[in-house]
């Protein structure tokens, strides 16, 4: 019996989801944070590690005190948010000069803390503010707001999460460090907050405290935010991109502010992108990954330090399913479920063990992946990829994201039907693959053997999710 690795090529509405590990460094962190495969977190870099300690780590170390983690988000500045499966947020960080809900005078929340005014989340973000998405598709904010950051149609800083004025049907969220984008399900981009460089894609340079429609833009499945620029990518492949310029970020071979979005022609087939403060990576179809904007650190990962205006490919990096920026650090997670880092490394935020920036990705220290010991060197595992289709809605199309699952099947040309038998368990709940037509099926090996049960999916979808379900 074969053991195979399953990625599912499905559409989601999350941030995205893998088992094993996956790593989110939003823009602006010199701190990176990491969900392992038993959905605890890990930490390293800079002194927000959450636990409980300003201390500085060069290598991960586990924050304690969260388990069931499905997503987090990190920001140089303020505090660090971690999303359970429950529903609710957990924080730490928040020190006196942040605006976190869980603030108590002037002390520092150095381990983690649930806001407990938080229920019913499904995805956070974070800039100098803190945005959280709701299972009924409402966005709440908290933070700083000078540049209204916060959609509430005033320049109030806030404690406490309040709803976005005036916004309903969100299906994904990203923060840049002074504003917010929104992707709503009829594939329209929504932002608000500083647009001084352009940023908010209205075709103005003017700040704007509630949510403005970016312009020109329909069709979009994803969105990524960065400093200051935001990023869409529409259902055929292609990247579309508005905000400041400087350096090349916009990969248009130029370095000037764009107020409206405008193709990166030389990018297709992507499937994910990330932004930090200073560069841009993007994720191809094919697991490669590619990268633009400032190259000081070595944070494109191209083996130089040439700034790029148009998107170079990172080297060495094959099988990627999800990648992610921090402020000019970058990380990429493979197939196999190592996470492998590049960029400025001042504060040990690549993870390595050292503080010298890497021009190139260099794979991360003790993520406590450990192998099946039942699992042979003879044994094989592969990974199939499949595009599927939600029979009972079929209600137009979505982007791609990688979802990872392990079972058995006798060979490696095991059918379409033989598939489509299993069921995916997300949380204790089982979703038939009954429900999904299987459009496309491959294989390509990976060093991967571990294999418990039939099917052993860390993070699937959850029920929400299964009802906008395209292709």
């Amino acid at each position: 019996m074969k053991k195979l690795l399953m990625t599912f090529i499905i559409t989601t509405t999350f941030s995205s989801f893998f088992s094993f590990v996956f790593a989110q460094t939003f823009s602006g962190g010199f701190v990176s944070l990491v969900i392992c495969s038993d959905q605890t977190v890990k930490s390293f870099g800079s002194w927000r590690l959450g636990n409980g300690t300003k201390d500085v780590s060069k290598v991960p170390v586990k924050v304690p005190g969260i388990s069931n983690t499905i997503a987090v988000a990190s920001s140089y500045g303020g505090e660090q948010l971690v999303l359970l499966s429950d529903g609710t947020v957990m924080t730490f960080m928040g020190d006196k000069t942040s605006l976190s809900p869980t603030k108590v005078g002037d002390k520092e929340v150095l381990s983690p803390i649930k806001v407990s005014s938080l229920t019913d989340v499904k995805a956070v973000a974070r800039g100098i503010h803190s945005v959280v998405l709701k299972k009924d598709g409402t966005v709440w904010c908290w933070g700083y707001n000078k540049d209204g950051e916060l959609g509430r149609g005033n320049n109030k800083d806030s404690y406490i999460p309040e709803q976005v004025s005036g916004l309903t049907d969100v299906i994904a969220i990203s923060a840049e460090s002074y504003a917010t984008l929104a992707l709503k399900s009829d594939g329209t981009v929504w932002s608000w907050g500083r647009g001084k460089e352009g940023q908010l894609g209205n075709g103005k340079n003017k700040t704007s405290n509630v949510p403005v429609q970016v312009l020109g833009l329909t069709d979009v499945v994803a969105i990524a935010g960065g400093s200051p620029n935001g990023i869409a990518i529409k259902k055929d492949g292609t990247v579309w991109i508005w905000g400041w310029g400087a350096d090349g970020r916009l990969g248009d071979g130029k370095t000037k502010n764009v107020n409206t979005p405008i193709q990166i022609t030389s990018l297709t087939d992507i499937v994910a992108a990330a932004s930090g403060n200073t560069h841009s990576l993007f994720l191809k179809k094919d697991g490669t990954v590619w990268a633009c904007g400032n190259n000081a650190k070595g944070q494109l990962g191209d083996g130089t330090t040439e700034n790029r205006g148009i998107p170079v490919q990172v080297k060495g990096l094959t099988g990627i399913i999800a990648i992610s920026c921090g402020y000019d650090h970058s990380m990429a997670l493979k197939n196999d479920g190592t996470l492998w880092g590049f960029g400025n490394n001042q504060w040990g935020q690549i993870g390595i063990g050292d503080t010298k920036f890497s021009e190139t990705p260099v794979k991360i220290l003790d993520l406590g992946n450990k192998k099946n010991d039942s699992n042979t060197a003879s044994e094989k595992s592969f990974c199939v990829p499949i595009v599927l289709k939600n029979t009972s809605t079929g209600i137009g199309s979505v982007s791609t994201s990688y979802l990872c699952y392990y079972f058995d099947v006798p060979t490696t040309t095991m059918s379409k039907e033989e598939i489509k038998e299993a069921a995916i368990k997300y949380l204790g709940t089982m979703i038939p693959m009954a429900d999904y037509t299987i459009q496309e099926v491959f294989f390509f090996e990976n060093n991967c053997n571990e294999c418990k049960s039939k099917i052993n999916a860390k993070y699937t979808l959850s029920s929400s999710q299964v009802n906008r379900l395209k292709l």
